[in-house]
């Protein structure tokens, strides 16, 4: 802190700068981040800039509906005279005050619409921007109804534009939004750090099968003890039990561990009593005792946690869990005061993806970024085999060579197959053989098909009249292929990224 203001470090300053050009040449741009990495930084110094460009420029900012974050980024941004007084409201606001027909949309609709009226431009930042995106939710009629305008990845820069920010915003990136990395400092502490010192634990969700049951517990209580033997009977071990059924073992667990002389106390925090502030205050009184504080029901809470005194963190993960409410829940351990001596017990494969991720991104090697699934945008990896196109002069020389290899020939003519375009199938190396199969088609790019022109102009002309075999090199490459997508960004997925979302 410096003054009435943030001080706002070097590589804050270096994402908001990248935002703020991105933004002369598109109206949308993702501000991407790991958890606890500095966002309000640079959106502070990003709005700080822009009103030094525009003083008339308003800044309508909004993020989920989580008092505590609300609030953290009100107290943050009214640190800024040049922020504070353009902000839209005069304040911080949350999804509800946009959603829901209150006084607060109310106020927001007026001015937005007196804004309007006047060309006065309009940045909105839309925080923690993977929540609240579905294509039928309330979020898209605001930008349809009020705003007249929703976020586009190739939309060109005007009187409204739009900053999302997200630790996972792979809806945004499965529609190709223009993307900054904010580059963690030195002495940040995350996915990778944890994943590096062996802290996080695989563990799943409690089994419905009754023979798993007695495992699962064991391994529970394994668990709880050796973070109680590591940290001498003292500590806050954190758990999320989403469900009633997860409370059965946790329950049961703590009273064996209490029979064999362990002092335990446990303590329910229920989201939906609005009880989690009480969470929070916990964790900063100093333990005396070795304490299991148990979070019900959805898990949310403020972006900083006293995290000195937590000995264990642990995390049901349901099968149907996406991938980016993991990384945000774990996300609170993380950070610059982060306490890289606990262990964290949750889907091991999706944090060590989330590491990949975070690690190329870094590199700003989007390419090779593994896709991962919200709320909103399922993404599944799969490994794919890397062809070549091998070329022969005749039928017979093509032939010959795939009896060499046992496989057996499957003739085919470019300019004859009206069913399918040849000529695009040798353009994006595509094999027919199935898996087991060992059949490859003989392709005659003989002459262009009058049904696909268009492909047989992009072939590479020293093909034309050649026998080809598209072949497997041996390598393999992974691909991300799109299952679902509900976000209101699906219109802006190209088929092609339908199916395959980039490469690695």
């Amino acid at each position: 802190m410096k003054g009435n203001s943030l001080y706002i470090y070097d590589n804050q300053k270096e994402a908001a700068n990248e935002c703020f050009n991105a933004l002369e040449d598109t109206n949308s741009v993702v501000l991407a981040a790991e958890t606890q990495s500095g966002k309000t930084g640079s959106i502070f110094y990003l709005l700080e800039k822009i009103w030094d460009k525009d003083r008339t420029t308003r800044f309508l900012v909004f993020g989920p509906p989580d008092l505590s974050l609300k609030d953290q980024t009100n107290t943050d941004l009214m640190k800024s005279n040049k922020i504070s007084q353009n902000l839209v409201g005069s304040r911080v606001w949350h999804h509800p005050d946009l959603a829901r027909d209150t006084r607060n949309q109310k106020i927001i609709k007026s001015q937005i619409a007196a804004l309007r009226s006047t060309d006065t431009p309009i940045v909105v930042v839309h925080d923690e921007a993977h929540i609240a995106i579905g294509g039928k939710q309330k979020l898209l009629k605001f930008y349809k109804d009020i705003l007249g305008i929703k976020p586009e990845p190739k939309g060109l820069p005007g009187n409204i534009n739009f900053v999302m920010i997200s630790a996972t915003p792979f809806s945004q990136e499965a529609a190709n939004f223009r993307e900054v990395f904010l580059r963690p400092g030195p002495k940040y502490r995350g996915v990778n750090c944890f994943l590096e010192n062996g802290l996080i634990i695989d563990f799943g969700s409690p089994p419905r099968n009754k023979s798993n049951r007695a495992a699962y517990r064991t391994e529970l209580q394994n668990h709880i003890s050796s973070a109680y033997e590591k940290f001498g009977g003292k500590g806050y071990f954190v758990m999320r039990a989403s469900s009633e059924y997860s409370k059965e073992y946790i329950e049961s667990v703590i009273n064996n561990l209490k029979k064999q002389g362990k002092a335990i106390e446990h303590e329910y925090f229920l989201s939906k009593k609005d009880n989690i502030k009480a969470f929070a205050a916990k964790l900063k009184v100093p333990p005396n005792k070795f304490y299991i504080l148990i979070i019900n029901q959805s898990y949310k809470q403020g972006k900083r946690i006293n995290k000195k005194f937590i000995c264990g963190w642990l995390e049901n993960c349901t099968k149907t869990r996406n991938d980016a409410d993991l990384i945000q829940s774990i996300g609170r351990n993380f950070g610059y005061d982060a306490n890289p001596s606990y262990s964290i017990y949750c889907r091991k494969k999706t944090v060590e993806k989330a590491g990949n991720y975070y690690k190329h991104a870094r590199l700003k090697d989007k390419g090779a970024m593994k896709g991962m699934s919200d709320s909103h945008t399922n993404i599944s990896s799969e490994a794919v085999v890397v062809n070549d196109i091998l070329r022969f002069e005749s039928h017979e020389d093509a032939e010959a060579f795939l009896k060499e290899n046992d496989c057996k020939a499957s003739p085919t003519t470019c300019s004859k197959n009206n069913k399918t375009d040849i000529a695009k199938t040798v353009l994006i190396k595509k094999g027919r053989q199935k898996r087991g199969e060992k059949k490859h088609n003989i392709i005659h790019l003989d002459k262009a098909n009058p049904n696909y022109k268009e492909s047989w102009n992009k072939l590479d002309k020293s093909l034309h009249g050649k026998y080809v075999i598209v072949w497997p090199s041996g390598e393999t490459r992974t691909e991300n292929s799109i299952r679902k997508n509900k976000s209101m960004f699906k219109d802006y997925i190209s088929d092609d990224n339908k199916n395959k979302m980039g490469t690695i």
